[in-house]
């Protein structure tokens, strides 16, 4: 057997190798064959040259970059963007860094048409998946919800703060917030933090001066709180319920120091040992101070509170025109901690008191200082388990008079109450200082962003308007803004009336609600003052002078701004006349209920909803949305509502969302009825893009009083489509 196998081995070798020569050169007969058509037709359409004569070899006549761009025209799709997409979701394009040092992805500009049309997948079966299943895809796993819209919020927050800071330097002396940046990075690069605590403190030293009698110590106690310390009573102001919706001060409890921190904050400051002795004992008198012997403050006490906070001021005047003017104390008559400061002044002397002032004005000028380096933490030099009675806030704050807007704790699209308003204007220094040390900050570059981060919460009004000047568009805000509005006001005010979510409310109030939809005003924040969606009144700058130091300056920039929301319950404004409640860049918008009067922060008026170039149909279908939910919104009253109508009508949603629900559906029947879309489906797909994110396992989407990601516009498209 073996045997055999060789001698035929040795016949099939020779033959096999015959055989191999023959097809190879057979292939090669027809590959030189195929070269030589390809040359031909290659030359033949004008884009090669032979490479010489008697060969078949040719080579490309065009450049390498035309090649490559004629290579890219068979490409399916769309090649640039695939091509600049690179490694970013669909929806996002890489672009360089603001530095240029690196590449990040950012949102893709769309328009003329808001829909993103790349993200969408046709195969989905819900309507979040058609709108933006690709996007949703395109990342594995998240650990909270991130909408398509909102994704970038932060983002452009950041990017926006970096601009500013970028003009506030080359700006040099040309506004405070410059003056104060420049003055700022000068006590930290050269180390004279103290020195500036010092000419704080002995500012608030001069205006508190002699106390001699029962109404000097209130008026005093007004004078610290007008520049935002820590007192007995917390001073803002807010709205008297509808329908009078008018403009009130209001007191509320404050902060007390306990003995030790009134003692440190004399002591850390250089006041005698005299002094804070004092201070102690009026302290531990207005500690121990019995309920049954503390006498409740009268009206007239309250006004020389206000007026003690208002002297010196333009205000002064207008007082008393308006005098008594009206103070309301949390719903009651009375202030607890003012009437045992008072019982303590009673127990002690005029002296024991103004010491006790002395504390609080030195304990105050260390929490300005915290605001630039975070030392102190948020009371004074004393250690913050030593501190005394300290106020508990619903609401974080951000700056003076803006409650921070945490995503994660607050939803988007809110309406605020009066007490939102209260919380805002009442905010006091400690309430805002920093959460890392910068005491030894000298490195300039560090120190101008230490510095810029403070000039944020101090002059958070002059940084409304630079967020605004530099997102908003003037040819949307000047030529396209006013007539949506009109339009979107009276569509809301029909459909309340006599539209499909007219049953949710009690017949009696429809009409009513209508007239409200009609005459909501809108104001944008940092809009320029005097201007459409502007304050009327402009901003009475505070008395600054180049020896004040940087923490003197903040004080005086405090006051300047207490002053300027003192001035609408005094002048009685109306209500629409309250500046920002949030960050301007944020994206978001509120209705504030009172009014009603809503608010459009210039962060909401960016991509993916806003566009100069975008078309009617999709200004209306994304922007459009948020004006309608927030006009939409004054039918949220739930004591007005059908309550079974409601129960049918809401029936895809939990209870505890129906108030956005509602306005959800109120806004998504009204947009369409304006006519501005072909049909229900291009008002759905941009409903649902607005609306679809990417959820963590297990989870169902953000929202607390909001229906969740991806329900939010399938709701709204069910129900648009039913």
């Amino acid at each position: 057997m073996v045997s055999h196998n060789k001698t035929s081995g040795d016949v099939e070798g020779p033959f096999a190798a015959l055989v191999a020569v023959g097809v190879s050169c057979m292939l090669a007969a027809l590959s030189y064959s195929l070269q030589c058509s390809g040359q031909y037709a290659c030359i033949q359409d004008g884009r090669c040259r032979a490479t010489g004569p008697n060969t078949c070899s040719f080579a490309n006549s065009v450049t390498p970059a035309a090649f490559e761009l004629f290579n890219m025209s068979f490409q399916s799709g769309d090649a640039l963007s695939a091509l600049t997409r690179g490694v970013c979701s669909p929806g996002e394009r890489q672009v360089a860094n603001k530095l240029g040092n690196h590449v990040q992805c950012a949102r893709a500009l769309v328009y003329p048409n808001a829909y993103v049309r790349e993200i969408a997948d046709f195969t989905g079966l819900k309507e979040h998946q058609k709108a933006c299943g690709a996007w949703i895809n395109a990342k594995a796993s998240v650990t909270q919800t991130e909408t398509f819209a909102f994704y970038d919020a932060t983002q452009v927050q950041m990017d926006v703060a970096a601009s500013i800071r970028e003009q506030v330097a080359i700006g040099g002396g040309i506004s405070d917030v410059a003056r104060f940046q420049r003055v700022c990075i000068e006590m930290l690069v050269n180390s004279v933090v103290t020195p500036s605590t010092m000419l704080a403190y002995e500012f608030l030293k001069r205006e508190i001066g002699a106390v001699e009698t029962r109404t000097d110590a209130i008026r005093r106690i007004g004078m610290l709180s007008s520049f935002y310390c820590d007192t007995p009573t917390a001073v803002g102001i807010s709205f008297h319920p509808r329908p009078t919706s008018t403009f009130s001060v209001f007191v509320d409890e404050g902060v007390l120091l306990d003995e030790n921190t009134a003692i440190e904050a004399l002591y850390s400051i250089g006041e005698p040992h005299e002094v804070g002795e004092l201070a102690k004992l009026f302290v531990s008198e207005l500690r121990s101070a019995p309920a049954a012997l503390v006498d409740r403050v009268t009206g007239s006490e309250l006004n020389e509170l206000i007026n003690g906070a208002v002297n010196g001021s333009a205000l002064v005047d207008s007082m008393e025109i308006t005098s008594p003017i009206a103070v309301s104390i949390s719903g009651g008559s009375s202030s607890q901690l003012l009437s045992k400061f008072l019982y303590a002044y009673e127990e002690t002397s005029p002296k024991h008191a103004e010491a006790y002032l002395l504390a609080a004005a030195s304990q105050c000028a260390s929490s300005v200082r915290s605001i630039v380096t975070g030392e102190f933490g948020s009371l004074s030099s004393a250690v913050e388990s030593t501190a005394g009675h300290i106020r508990k806030r619903r609401r974080k704050m951000s700056s003076l008079g803006r409650l921070a807007f945490d995503e994660q704790n607050m939803d988007r699209f809110t309406p605020v109450n009066a007490t939102d308003v209260f919380e805002a204007s009442s905010a006091t220094w400690s309430s805002l200082t920093r959460k890392t040390t910068a005491l030894y900050e000298t490195n300039p570059a560090r120190a101008a962003s230490v510095c810029f981060d403070a000039a944020s919460i101090a002059f958070a009004d002059a940084l409304d308007h630079a967020v605004f000047d530099n997102l908003v568009s003037k040819r949307f805000v000047g030529n396209t803004l006013p007539g949506m509005i009109e339009e979107i006001k009276q569509a809301v005010a029909n459909e309340i009336e006599n539209g499909d979510t007219k049953s949710l409310i009690a017949s009696s109030f429809r009409t009513q609600l209508a007239n409200d939809a009609r005459n909501v005003e809108f104001r944008i924040a940092g809009a320029p003052r005097t201007s459409t969606y502007g304050r009327d009144e402009k901003f009475q700058r505070p008395d600054l002078s180049s020896q004040d130091g940087a923490l003197l300056m903040m004080l005086k920039q405090g006051r300047a701004v207490f002053l300027d929301r003192i001035q609408l319950a005094i002048e009685n404004s109306p209500p629409c006349q309250h500046p920002s409640l949030m960050p301007s860049s944020s994206r978001n918008a509120y209705l504030l209920t009172a009014a009603p009067c809503a608010m459009i922060l210039p962060g909401m008026l960016t991509a993916p909803f806003v566009d100069d170039r975008f078309n009617e149909e999709s200004l209306f279908g994304k922007i459009g949305f948020v004006l309608a939910h927030e006009v939409a919104h004054v039918a949220s009253d739930q004591q007005k509502w059908d309550q079974t109508a409601a129960s049918a009508l809401l029936i895809n949603y939990t209870y505890n969302t129906w108030v956005e629900a509602a306005a959800d559906l109120t806004a998504a029947e009204a947009l369409f009825a304006t006519g501005k879309f072909k049909n229900v489906d291009e008002l759905c797909k941009l409903l649902s893009q607005t609306w679809c994110g990417r959820v963590p396992p297990g989870g169902v989407g953000s929202g607390t009083s909001h229906p969740p990601a991806n329900l939010r516009g399938d709701n709204m498209c069910a129900f648009l489509k039913r």
